[in-house]
Protein backbone atom coordinates (compact mmCIF):
# COMPACT_ATOMS: atom_id res chain seq x y z
CA UNK A 1 0.00 0.00 0.00
CA UNK A 2 0.89 3.33 -0.98
CA UNK A 3 0.90 6.44 0.43
CA UNK A 4 0.51 9.13 -1.86
CA UNK A 5 1.83 12.32 -1.01
CA UNK A 6 -0.36 15.10 -2.28
CA UNK A 7 -1.64 16.27 1.03
CA UNK A 8 0.87 16.48 4.12
CA UNK A 9 1.71 13.06 5.61
CA UNK A 10 4.73 12.91 7.16
CA UNK A 11 5.77 9.96 9.27
CA UNK A 12 8.05 11.24 12.16
CA UNK A 13 8.29 7.83 13.77
CA UNK A 14 9.87 6.22 10.67
CA UNK A 15 13.91 5.90 10.83
CA UNK A 16 14.75 7.65 7.21
CA UNK A 17 17.65 8.08 5.18
CA UNK A 18 18.00 10.03 2.03
CA UNK A 19 18.56 9.41 -1.98
CA UNK A 20 19.53 12.06 -4.49
CA UNK A 21 17.44 12.34 -7.97
CA UNK A 22 19.63 14.24 -10.35
CA UNK A 23 17.24 15.74 -12.89
CA UNK A 24 18.43 16.85 -16.31
CA UNK A 25 16.23 18.78 -19.09
CA UNK A 26 17.54 19.10 -22.40
CA UNK A 27 16.85 20.32 -26.09
CA UNK A 28 18.00 17.93 -28.44
CA UNK A 29 17.67 20.26 -31.64
CA UNK A 30 15.68 18.25 -33.49
CA UNK A 31 16.35 15.16 -32.68
CA UNK A 32 15.78 12.55 -35.92
CA UNK A 33 14.73 15.23 -38.72
CA UNK A 34 16.64 15.09 -42.30
CA UNK A 35 19.28 17.72 -40.60
CA UNK A 36 19.56 15.53 -37.45
CA UNK A 37 19.98 12.21 -38.27
CA UNK A 38 19.93 9.86 -35.21
CA UNK A 39 23.31 8.15 -35.89
CA UNK A 40 24.90 11.84 -35.64
CA UNK A 41 23.29 12.73 -32.44
CA UNK A 42 23.43 8.97 -30.38
CA UNK A 43 27.05 9.32 -30.15
CA UNK A 44 26.79 12.91 -28.85
CA UNK A 45 24.11 12.23 -26.65
CA UNK A 46 25.65 9.20 -24.81
CA UNK A 47 28.82 11.19 -23.96
CA UNK A 48 26.73 14.40 -22.40
CA UNK A 49 24.65 11.59 -20.56
CA UNK A 50 27.52 9.86 -19.27
CA UNK A 51 29.28 12.70 -17.90
CA UNK A 52 25.97 13.65 -15.98
CA UNK A 53 24.38 10.50 -14.87
CA UNK A 54 21.10 11.95 -14.41
CA UNK A 55 17.87 9.59 -13.10
CA UNK A 56 15.52 11.83 -14.37
CA UNK A 57 15.65 13.40 -18.03
CA UNK A 58 13.74 15.59 -19.68
CA UNK A 59 13.94 16.28 -23.88
CA UNK A 60 12.59 18.81 -26.13
CA UNK A 61 12.59 18.46 -30.17
CA UNK A 62 12.27 15.47 -30.97
CA UNK A 63 11.38 14.80 -34.30
CA UNK A 64 7.54 13.12 -34.77
CA UNK A 65 7.22 9.47 -34.43
CA UNK A 66 7.60 7.30 -31.49
CA UNK A 67 10.80 5.73 -33.31
CA UNK A 68 12.64 8.48 -32.20
CA UNK A 69 12.34 8.40 -29.06
CA UNK A 70 12.08 4.79 -28.54
CA UNK A 71 16.21 4.91 -30.38
CA UNK A 72 16.83 7.18 -27.61
CA UNK A 73 16.03 4.86 -24.40
CA UNK A 74 17.39 1.61 -26.30
CA UNK A 75 20.99 3.20 -28.50
CA UNK A 76 21.55 5.95 -25.85
CA UNK A 77 19.90 5.39 -22.19
CA UNK A 78 20.19 1.36 -22.12
CA UNK A 79 17.71 -1.14 -20.03
CA UNK A 80 18.39 0.60 -17.09
CA UNK A 81 15.75 3.16 -18.52
CA UNK A 82 11.95 3.79 -18.82
CA UNK A 83 10.11 6.33 -20.58
CA UNK A 84 6.71 7.81 -21.11
CA UNK A 85 4.05 6.96 -24.15
CA UNK A 86 4.29 8.75 -27.14
CA UNK A 87 2.10 11.94 -27.49
CA UNK A 88 1.65 13.99 -29.75
CA UNK A 89 -1.73 15.57 -29.92
CA UNK A 90 -1.93 17.84 -32.73
CA UNK A 91 0.87 15.86 -35.16
CA UNK A 92 3.27 18.40 -34.48
CA UNK A 93 7.08 18.39 -36.19
CA UNK A 94 8.73 18.26 -32.62
CA UNK A 95 7.42 16.54 -29.44
CA UNK A 96 8.80 16.07 -25.52
CA UNK A 97 9.66 13.11 -24.00
CA UNK A 98 10.43 12.24 -20.23
CA UNK A 99 13.34 9.52 -19.24
CA UNK A 100 13.55 7.69 -15.94
CA UNK A 101 16.02 5.22 -14.27
CA UNK A 102 13.56 2.44 -13.63
CA UNK A 103 15.38 1.09 -10.23
CA UNK A 104 14.67 4.10 -8.83
CA UNK A 105 11.64 5.44 -10.19
CA UNK A 106 8.19 4.35 -11.43
CA UNK A 107 5.20 5.70 -13.48
CA UNK A 108 1.76 6.12 -12.20
CA UNK A 109 0.27 7.73 -15.08
CA UNK A 110 1.10 10.83 -17.77
CA UNK A 111 -1.59 13.40 -18.62
CA UNK A 112 -1.78 15.91 -21.84
CA UNK A 113 -2.53 19.25 -20.16
CA UNK A 114 -2.33 21.43 -23.19
CA UNK A 115 -0.96 21.06 -27.41
CA UNK A 116 -1.76 24.30 -28.89
CA UNK A 117 1.83 24.55 -30.09
CA UNK A 118 3.62 21.14 -28.61
CA UNK A 119 2.59 18.85 -25.64
CA UNK A 120 2.96 19.65 -22.64
CA UNK A 121 2.90 16.26 -20.63
CA UNK A 122 2.58 15.86 -16.63
CA UNK A 123 4.42 12.56 -16.07
CA UNK A 124 3.41 11.48 -12.10
CA UNK A 125 6.64 9.53 -11.31
CA UNK A 126 6.71 7.24 -7.75
CA UNK A 127 9.75 6.29 -5.80
CA UNK A 128 10.59 2.92 -5.64
CA UNK A 129 11.65 2.64 -1.84
CA UNK A 130 13.28 -0.66 -0.85
CA UNK A 131 11.42 -1.29 2.43
CA UNK A 132 8.17 -0.57 0.02
CA UNK A 133 6.37 -4.12 1.40
CA UNK A 134 7.32 -3.12 4.85
CA UNK A 135 6.64 0.37 5.37
CA UNK A 136 3.67 0.67 3.06
CA UNK A 137 4.93 4.42 2.29
CA UNK A 138 6.40 5.85 -0.48
CA UNK A 139 7.04 8.90 -2.31
CA UNK A 140 5.92 10.66 -5.61
CA UNK A 141 6.93 13.68 -8.40
CA UNK A 142 5.14 15.15 -10.87
CA UNK A 143 7.39 15.66 -13.30
CA UNK A 144 5.93 18.74 -16.29
CA UNK A 145 7.46 18.70 -19.73
CA UNK A 146 7.09 21.62 -21.78
CA UNK A 147 8.64 23.61 -24.97
CA UNK A 148 6.15 26.57 -25.28
CA UNK A 149 6.33 28.80 -28.52
CA UNK A 150 9.43 30.27 -29.48
CA UNK A 151 9.52 33.86 -31.22
CA UNK A 152 9.56 37.67 -30.18
CA UNK A 153 6.82 38.75 -31.02
CA UNK A 154 4.05 39.88 -29.27
CA UNK A 155 1.40 37.27 -30.20
CA UNK A 156 4.06 34.37 -29.75
CA UNK A 157 4.33 36.23 -25.76
CA UNK A 158 0.73 35.62 -25.60
CA UNK A 159 0.53 32.25 -26.82
CA UNK A 160 3.04 31.19 -24.35
CA UNK A 161 1.07 32.68 -21.67
CA UNK A 162 -1.93 30.88 -22.66
CA UNK A 163 0.02 27.32 -22.18
CA UNK A 164 1.39 28.15 -19.44
CA UNK A 165 -2.22 29.87 -17.81
CA UNK A 166 -3.55 25.79 -18.80
CA UNK A 167 -1.07 24.35 -16.79
CA UNK A 168 -2.04 26.51 -13.91
CA UNK A 169 -5.92 25.36 -14.33
CA UNK A 170 -4.61 22.08 -14.44
CA UNK A 171 -3.13 22.14 -11.17
CA UNK A 172 -5.40 24.33 -9.74
CA UNK A 173 -8.06 22.20 -10.25
CA UNK A 174 -6.84 18.27 -10.02
CA UNK A 175 -4.43 18.61 -7.43
CA UNK A 176 -5.68 18.17 -3.88
CA UNK A 177 -3.27 20.36 -2.10
CA UNK A 178 0.37 21.66 -2.88
CA UNK A 179 2.52 18.94 -4.21
CA UNK A 180 5.39 17.65 -5.24
CA UNK A 181 5.65 19.35 -8.87
CA UNK A 182 8.69 20.14 -11.88
CA UNK A 183 7.90 22.49 -14.47
CA UNK A 184 10.61 21.67 -16.77
CA UNK A 185 11.58 22.72 -20.57
CA UNK A 186 12.30 24.57 -23.04
CA UNK A 187 10.19 28.43 -22.23
CA UNK A 188 11.49 30.25 -24.73
CA UNK A 189 11.16 33.37 -22.61
CA UNK A 190 12.94 36.60 -22.43
CA UNK A 191 12.20 38.20 -18.88
CA UNK A 192 10.94 37.12 -15.42
CA UNK A 193 8.13 39.88 -16.04
CA UNK A 194 6.52 37.81 -19.33
CA UNK A 195 3.08 36.98 -18.63
CA UNK A 196 3.82 33.41 -19.68
CA UNK A 197 6.52 33.25 -16.45
CA UNK A 198 4.42 35.28 -14.20
CA UNK A 199 1.32 32.40 -14.56
CA UNK A 200 3.69 30.11 -12.81
CA UNK A 201 6.09 32.32 -10.27
CA UNK A 202 3.21 34.12 -9.41
CA UNK A 203 0.44 32.27 -9.31
CA UNK A 204 -2.07 33.14 -6.36
CA UNK A 205 -2.83 29.49 -5.64
CA UNK A 206 0.20 27.69 -3.76
CA UNK A 207 -1.31 24.78 -6.14
CA UNK A 208 0.67 26.41 -8.97
CA UNK A 209 2.60 28.30 -7.61
CA UNK A 210 6.43 27.36 -8.80
CA UNK A 211 10.27 29.22 -7.99
CA UNK A 212 13.05 29.55 -9.56
CA UNK A 213 16.07 27.99 -7.96
CA UNK A 214 18.25 29.71 -8.82
CA UNK A 215 16.09 32.75 -7.48
CA UNK A 216 17.41 35.70 -10.52
CA UNK A 217 14.55 37.32 -11.71
CA UNK A 218 15.38 39.83 -14.65
CA UNK A 219 15.47 41.13 -18.24
CA UNK A 220 17.83 37.84 -19.00
CA UNK A 221 17.90 38.27 -22.82
CA UNK A 222 21.25 40.03 -24.31
CA UNK A 223 22.16 40.67 -20.69
CA UNK A 224 25.75 40.02 -19.83
CA UNK A 225 24.51 40.14 -15.72
CA UNK A 226 22.83 36.57 -16.39
CA UNK A 227 25.86 34.98 -18.66
CA UNK A 228 26.51 32.58 -16.27
CA UNK A 229 22.83 30.90 -16.28
CA UNK A 230 22.40 31.49 -20.30
CA UNK A 231 21.65 27.77 -21.62
CA UNK A 232 21.40 28.98 -25.65
CA UNK A 233 23.09 29.42 -28.35
CA UNK A 234 25.69 27.43 -28.16
CA UNK A 235 27.19 28.77 -31.37
CA UNK A 236 27.92 31.60 -32.92
CA UNK A 237 27.94 30.51 -36.47
CA UNK A 238 25.26 28.50 -38.69
CA UNK A 239 26.00 24.43 -38.50
CA UNK A 240 24.57 22.00 -40.83
CA UNK A 241 21.94 20.86 -38.78
CA UNK A 242 20.42 24.18 -38.69
CA UNK A 243 20.64 25.29 -34.71
CA UNK A 244 20.06 29.20 -33.92
CA UNK A 245 23.23 31.07 -33.84
CA UNK A 246 24.24 34.36 -32.14
CA UNK A 247 26.42 32.54 -29.30
CA UNK A 248 24.98 32.24 -25.50
CA UNK A 249 22.92 35.14 -24.17
CA UNK A 250 19.15 33.31 -23.69
CA UNK A 251 18.18 31.63 -20.80
CA UNK A 252 15.31 29.54 -22.15
CA UNK A 253 15.99 26.47 -20.35
CA UNK A 254 14.76 25.92 -16.86
CA UNK A 255 13.81 24.01 -14.00
CA UNK A 256 11.10 25.19 -11.99
CA UNK A 257 9.96 23.79 -8.32
CA UNK A 258 6.57 23.83 -6.51
CA UNK A 259 6.96 24.79 -2.92
CA UNK A 260 7.04 21.53 -1.41
CA UNK A 261 10.00 20.85 -2.83
CA UNK A 262 11.31 24.22 -2.16
CA UNK A 263 10.61 23.61 1.57
CA UNK A 264 11.24 20.27 1.51
CA UNK A 265 7.42 19.69 2.71
CA UNK A 266 6.88 16.40 1.01
CA UNK A 267 9.95 14.45 1.76
CA UNK A 268 11.79 15.45 -1.48
CA UNK A 269 13.53 18.90 -1.63
CA UNK A 270 15.78 20.61 -3.73
CA UNK A 271 19.33 20.68 -2.80
CA UNK A 272 20.88 24.62 -2.76
CA UNK A 273 23.54 25.82 -5.05
CA UNK A 274 22.76 21.84 -7.29
CA UNK A 275 21.02 24.10 -10.25
CA UNK A 276 23.76 24.05 -13.09
CA UNK A 277 23.62 24.89 -16.43
CA UNK A 278 25.98 22.27 -18.48
CA UNK A 279 29.36 23.86 -20.09
CA UNK A 280 28.52 27.19 -19.00
CA UNK A 281 31.52 29.10 -17.40
CA UNK A 282 29.92 32.29 -17.25
CA UNK A 283 32.91 33.85 -20.26
CA UNK A 284 31.06 33.04 -23.11
CA UNK A 285 28.89 36.07 -23.32
CA UNK A 286 27.76 36.62 -27.52
CA UNK A 287 29.94 33.79 -27.87
CA UNK A 288 30.28 30.18 -29.02
CA UNK A 289 31.25 27.38 -26.53
CA UNK A 290 34.18 26.75 -28.29
CA UNK A 291 35.61 30.61 -28.67
CA UNK A 292 38.28 32.15 -26.78
CA UNK A 293 38.88 31.81 -23.33
CA UNK A 294 39.21 27.96 -23.25
CA UNK A 295 36.06 27.08 -21.56
CA UNK A 296 37.22 24.41 -18.80
CA UNK A 297 33.79 23.90 -17.22
CA UNK A 298 33.79 20.67 -18.51
CA UNK A 299 36.16 17.73 -20.18
CA UNK A 300 36.97 19.01 -23.43
CA UNK A 301 35.16 15.45 -25.42
CA UNK A 302 31.78 16.83 -23.42
CA UNK A 303 32.47 20.44 -24.15
CA UNK A 304 32.75 19.41 -28.32
CA UNK A 305 29.84 17.22 -27.66
CA UNK A 306 27.62 19.77 -26.27
CA UNK A 307 28.41 22.08 -29.41
CA UNK A 308 27.66 19.47 -31.76
CA UNK A 309 24.80 17.77 -30.53
CA UNK A 310 22.35 21.07 -30.24
CA UNK A 311 22.03 24.71 -29.83
CA UNK A 312 21.27 24.66 -26.44
CA UNK A 313 22.85 23.58 -23.08
CA UNK A 314 21.00 21.22 -20.82
CA UNK A 315 20.05 22.31 -17.47
CA UNK A 316 19.98 20.06 -14.37
CA UNK A 317 19.37 20.12 -10.31
CA UNK A 318 19.43 17.71 -7.70
CA UNK A 319 16.51 16.35 -5.22
CA UNK A 320 16.78 14.88 -2.19
CA UNK A 321 14.52 12.16 -1.17
CA UNK A 322 14.06 10.65 1.78
CA UNK A 323 13.81 6.92 2.05
CA UNK A 324 11.89 5.38 4.89
CA UNK A 325 13.97 2.30 6.20
CA UNK A 326 11.70 0.89 8.92
CA UNK A 327 8.83 1.41 10.62
CA UNK A 328 7.09 1.95 13.95
CA UNK A 329 3.90 3.12 12.78
CA UNK A 330 1.49 5.28 10.90
CA UNK A 331 0.78 8.73 11.73
CA UNK A 332 -0.76 11.43 10.01
CA UNK A 333 -3.42 11.50 7.19
CA UNK A 334 -2.21 7.82 6.23
CA UNK A 335 -3.58 6.83 9.50
CA UNK A 336 -6.67 8.97 8.79
CA UNK A 337 -7.08 7.38 5.79
CA UNK A 338 -6.84 3.40 7.13
CA UNK A 339 -9.64 4.28 9.69
CA UNK A 340 -12.16 5.26 6.50
CA UNK A 341 -11.19 2.56 3.88
CA UNK A 342 -10.81 -1.55 3.79
CA UNK A 343 -9.28 -2.77 0.51
CA UNK A 344 -9.95 -6.88 -0.19
CA UNK A 345 -6.23 -7.57 -0.87
CA UNK A 346 -5.31 -9.87 -2.76
CA UNK A 347 -8.19 -9.73 -5.19
CA UNK A 348 -9.90 -12.83 -6.54
CA UNK A 349 -11.50 -13.37 -9.46
CA UNK A 350 -11.29 -10.06 -10.69
CA UNK A 351 -13.29 -8.32 -8.37
CA UNK A 352 -12.19 -5.16 -6.65
CA UNK A 353 -13.88 -4.99 -3.10
CA UNK A 354 -13.80 -1.81 -1.16
CA UNK A 355 -15.50 -0.72 2.39
CA UNK A 356 -15.91 2.67 3.48
CA UNK A 357 -15.72 2.37 7.73
CA UNK A 358 -16.70 5.30 8.23
CA UNK A 359 -19.81 6.56 6.02
CA UNK A 360 -20.50 9.82 8.48
CA UNK A 361 -16.79 11.18 7.18
CA UNK A 362 -17.63 11.29 3.29
CA UNK A 363 -19.67 14.41 2.19
CA UNK A 364 -18.83 13.80 -1.21
CA UNK A 365 -18.51 11.02 -4.25
CA UNK A 366 -14.96 8.92 -3.82
CA UNK A 367 -13.21 8.80 -7.21
CA UNK A 368 -11.82 4.98 -7.30
CA UNK A 369 -9.55 4.42 -10.30
CA UNK A 370 -6.77 1.28 -11.20
CA UNK A 371 -3.82 1.46 -12.79
CA UNK A 372 -1.25 -0.92 -14.39
CA UNK A 373 2.49 -0.28 -12.73
CA UNK A 374 3.25 1.42 -16.15
CA UNK A 375 0.95 3.93 -15.47
CA UNK A 376 -1.88 2.85 -17.28
CA UNK A 377 -5.72 3.28 -16.14
CA UNK A 378 -7.96 0.48 -16.79
CA UNK A 379 -10.81 1.41 -14.57
CA UNK A 380 -12.22 4.02 -13.49
CA UNK A 381 -15.47 4.85 -10.67
CA UNK A 382 -17.27 7.39 -8.89
CA UNK A 383 -18.48 5.59 -5.83
CA UNK A 384 -20.75 7.10 -3.02
CA UNK A 385 -19.33 6.02 -0.08
CA UNK A 386 -21.47 7.91 2.46
CA UNK A 387 -24.46 6.24 1.61
CA UNK A 388 -23.15 2.89 0.07
CA UNK A 389 -20.09 2.05 2.12
CA UNK A 390 -19.70 -1.20 0.43
CA UNK A 391 -18.06 -1.45 -3.16
CA UNK A 392 -17.92 -4.32 -5.15
CA UNK A 393 -17.35 -4.74 -8.92
CA UNK A 394 -16.24 -6.69 -11.49
CA UNK A 395 -13.11 -5.68 -13.22
CA UNK A 396 -12.88 -7.53 -16.52
CA UNK A 397 -9.59 -8.39 -18.73
CA UNK A 398 -6.87 -8.35 -16.42
CA UNK A 399 -4.39 -10.71 -15.93
CA UNK A 400 -2.84 -11.65 -12.78
CA UNK A 401 0.42 -9.75 -10.90
CA UNK A 402 0.59 -5.98 -9.49
CA UNK A 403 -1.98 -2.95 -9.66
CA UNK A 404 -2.29 0.11 -8.19
CA UNK A 405 -5.35 1.23 -6.95
CA UNK A 406 -5.84 5.43 -5.95
CA UNK A 407 -8.54 6.57 -3.93
CA UNK A 408 -9.39 10.42 -3.53
CA UNK A 409 -12.03 12.12 -1.67
CA UNK A 410 -13.54 15.40 -2.01
CA UNK A 411 -11.76 16.17 1.93
CA UNK A 412 -8.32 15.94 0.49
CA UNK A 413 -7.00 12.03 1.20
CA UNK A 414 -5.10 10.98 -1.81
CA UNK A 415 -3.93 7.34 -0.97
CA UNK A 416 -2.44 4.57 -3.56
CA UNK A 417 -2.71 0.95 -2.80
CA UNK A 418 -0.95 -1.90 -4.34
CA UNK A 419 -3.46 -5.07 -5.28
CA UNK A 420 -2.29 -8.55 -6.10
CA UNK A 421 -4.88 -9.81 -8.88
CA UNK A 422 -3.93 -13.62 -7.64
CA UNK A 423 -4.71 -16.54 -10.37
Amino acid sequence: MFLLLGGRALCPAFAQDTDTLRVMQYNLLNYGDADNPTAYKNTRLKTIIDYVKPDIFGANEIARGSANSEEILNTVLGAEWEKGSYANANNQVQTNMLFWKKNKLGLLHQQTIASQTRDIIAFRLYYKDEMLAQTRDTTFLTVIVAHLKAGSYAQDSTDRAGETALVATYLNTNAVAPGNYLFMGDMNVYTSEERCYQNLVASNDPKSRFYDPVNRPGAWNGNDDFADIHSQSTRRVALPDGGATGGLDDRFDQILISGPVRDNGLRVQYLPGSYKVIGQDGSHFNKGLLDNPANTSVPSDVLQALYQMSDHLPVTARFGVKKVTQGTGITGRYREAQTLFRVVNPMEENRLQLHCLDPDKIKDVVDVSLYTVSGSRVYHAAWNAGSNPDFNVSVPGLGHGLYLLRIRTAEGLDLVHTLVLSR
